[in-house]
């Protein structure tokens, strides 16, 4: 293989099957025109008897191929494990897994392997067809998650959730994406090992497809009965060991990858899909054979057992790298307590969704009540669970508490690790009994807690990890921004009482001269805050009120108009508007605090300008002064790349599912802190009318 930098191998496992390879593998790596390089053959035969063997050893003298020949019958999984091993170490890049009774075009195996080298990640297969023409995998294959129903891609309905998956009678895929996930699970032997193959490609972020351009023939069947040798007669029976495995199996997947809810599901109907198996073979069989009751008997025996047993962990994959830099290992699927993102969503939210959806190892799920009470996933990531239970209506909102009491049943039952990110220090004011209650549940379940800043007091028993909000320079990448006004001051945000807004008006009606400008934007909380500040603001032309939502141009427009950014927060802990203003290059005037103290250090001078005690004119004076003296043209925002942030959130939930629960703080580059000023966050509403942290 060498001097091919693209060496790809086809792997066939043989079953008593010499009579189909001496045909359809032997068609499917023939020399011709327009294949690059004729592939490397492995043929594993797991023993049948002598005399086979000893035929599939004449047909690979003649044609090239390599043999490996086990003692036993390691099924197909373990036999394509073990045919990959060979062709790896004969220094193969793709693979190309036939099955003896399929066969393809030389130029269409060159064009799957093509596809894989290109695209690393890709589990491809080709569209398939029977020795008649009609079709037999015309699309990608869905494994319906409710009840663990086999069907095309093509008879999907929109509400269901599906599983998508391909055909192991022909697929491919790169050597990388082979060893990321491990091979095969042995434990199925013969039947649903592909679909647990697909799904641990997607576990690592994989793309299962289907190239429809690229056609196999498979004559179905082919292998189905014991021995493997073709059926005769044009009969639809399939093997006792056929129905055995694939009614089995279907509950052996269910207990490797589901929820227990989903798995008692899947278990009530057993039966029917056990009787939906077996009529692939038709109903004369019944009238031929009591091979096939005695499979669908043993069948639905094992799949019960295997669903009372529990849960069962599915086959070792590659850890994640400590590094993080590539993928590999099982994912962790994360239930995150906001709902999919819109146009109008906080984009710390988005981007914490992108960021946790691109790091390899971990998938998210937005928030919806049918996958938190049914969905599978493995650690809950809390934010603002009080958005998951506020009062809506006087029917939803008893509705809401009951369904998030049933959640929080789940996840004690189950023992579904909750990770909170700590943006509030203090519950919300005014909550009812029945809030209260349901929020420190919550708590109680935490395991882990993710701080923004290191000054976040420390809650006992449970871990900390900090990981530093991230900025925004990507996300107002795509905005222009406008040259400062001279002498402008600008807050924006939605306008709370906590904010402090009236005391800016108030100091900067002090502050002399005509050079000077104020601009507020957002909207307020209620009315009676916008009367307010509208009387405050009436008597200094100076100040222009645009109090109403902002969407993200808005935004951009009014922080980069502003030389400063005047932001007098009674109270501030996290400030997701500190760091939209900084990451658009402009320099905030906050309250002196620990938290505003450590951020000035980190950005540079120059960049974060603190106030004691009340807001004054002589304040804002000196942060016009000291903005215009800048010499840096950023601030330092490297430390708080979502890169690192989404590497940051896999070891924290890593940590959580390890079952870590340390007697004292477990911190990743953080200090024990006295106690920050309590704040009161909100949640995360739409627009930049809100305070989006």
């Amino acid at each position: 293989m060498s001097g091919d930098s693209r060496a790809a191998a086809v792997i066939v496992v043989n079953f008593g099957s010499s009579e189909l390879l001496a045909t359809n593998l032997v068609a499917s790596v023939a020399s011709g025109s327009g294949v690059r390089a004729r592939p490397t053959v492995v043929v594993v035969d797991n023993w049948t008897d002598q005399q086979e063997r000893d035929e599939i050893r004449r047909l690979a003298g003649i044609h090239g191929w390599l043999v490996e020949t086990p003692s036993t019958n390691l099924g197909f999984g373990g036999g394509m494990n073990r045919g990959a091993a060979c062709a790896i170490a004969q220094g193969a890049q793709e693979l190309l897994l036939l099955n003896p009774d399929a066969r393809l075009a030389p130029e269409d195996v060159d064009r799957l392997t093509a596809a894989v080298a290109a695209d690393r990640s890709l589990l491809v297969a080709p569209r398939i067809v029977t020795s008649e023409a009609k079709p037999w995998m015309s699309a990608i294959m869905d494994l319906r998650l409710s009840d663990g129903t086999v069907m095309s891609s093509r008879h999907r309905r929109g509400h269901e959730t599906v599983m998508e998956w391909v055909s192991g009678a022909v697929m491919a895929l790169s050597t990388d994406l082979w060893q990321r996930i491990g091979g095969f699970d042995e434990d199925y032997f013969l039947y649903w090992e592909d679909v647990d193959l697909c799904r641990r490609a997607l576990e690592v972020g994989a793309r299962v497809s289907v190239d429809p351009t690229v056609v196999a023939i498979h004559d179905e069947g082919g292998t189905h009965r014991d021995g493997g040798s073709p059926r005769a007669g044009g009969s639809t029976a399939k093997s006792e060991a056929y129905y055995f495995h694939n009614i089995r199996n279907r509950a052996l997947f269910a207990a490797k990858w589901l929820d227990a809810a989903d798995r008692r599901r899947w278990l009530l109907q057993t039966p029917r899909t056990a009787m939906e198996t077996l009529l692939k073979g038709g109903r004369r069989q019944f009238l031929q054979s009591v091979g096939p009751w005695r499979g669908y008997l043993r069948g639905v025996t094992a799949a019960i057992r295997i669903g009372l047993a529990g849960p069962v962990p599915p086959a070792e994959m590659p850890a994640l790298p400590a590094d993080g830099d590539r993928g590999g290992g099982r994912r962790i699927r994360v239930l995150e307590s906001f709902q999919q993102p819109s146009g109008l969503t906080n984009p710390y939210i988005t981007q914490l969704r992108d960021t946790i959806r691109a790091t390899p190892g971990l998938s998210v799920i937005c928030w919806n009540w049918r996958d938190a009470l049914l969905g599978s996933y493995d650690v809950f990531h809390a934010h603002w669970p009080e958005v998951l239970i506020e009062r809506r209506g006087a029917f939803s909102t008893p509705v809401r508490r009951c369904l998030y009491g049933l959640f929080l049943l789940r996840l004690w039952i189950t023992r579904t690790p909750v990770v909170r990110t700590v943006h509030n220090l203090e519950l919300p004011e005014g909550l009812t009994r029945a809030e209260y209650w349901l929020l420190h549940a919550t708590e109680q379940l935490t395991r882990e807690r993710i701080v923004l800043n290191e000054f976040t007091p420390a809650a006992p028993g449970v871990a900390d990890v900090l990981i530093p909000h991230g900025h925004y320079r990507d996300w107002f990448a795509r905005y222009d921004t406008p040259a400062a006004v001279p002498g402008r001051v600008a807050f924006v945000g939605k306008i709370r009482r906590y904010k402090n807004t009236e005391a800016l008006v108030h100091a900067f009606s002090g502050l002399p001269g005509p050079g000077y400008s104020l601009h507020i934007s957002g909207r307020p909380s209620s009315s009676e805050l916008a009367a307010d500040l509208q009387a405050a603001a009436r008597a200094d032309s100076r100040i222009s009120l645009a109090l109403d939502f902002l969407d993200d141009a808005d935004f951009v427009r009014e922080v980069c108009s502003a030389e400063v950014v005047a932001l007098p927060y009674q109270e501030m802990h996290n400030s997701g508007s500190v760091l939209a203003a900084l990451s658009l290059d402009r320099p905030v005037l906050v309250p002196h605090n620990e938290f505003n103290e450590a951020l000035s250090r980190e950005m540079g001078e120059g960049w974060v300008m603190m106030f004691e005690g009340e807001l004054t004119p002589e304040a804002l004076g000196d942060a016009l002064a000291a903005a215009q003296q800048r010499t840096a043209d950023h601030p330092r925002l490297s430390g708080r790349e979502w890169e690192q942030a989404g590497i940051c959130h896999r070891a924290a939930f890593g940590q959580a599912l390890a079952g870590r629960r340390p007697d004292s703080r477990s911190r990743l580059s953080r200090t024990r802190a006295p106690r920050a000023p309590r704040v009161r966050e909100p949640g995360p509403a739409a627009g930049w009318a809100t305070e989006r942290t």
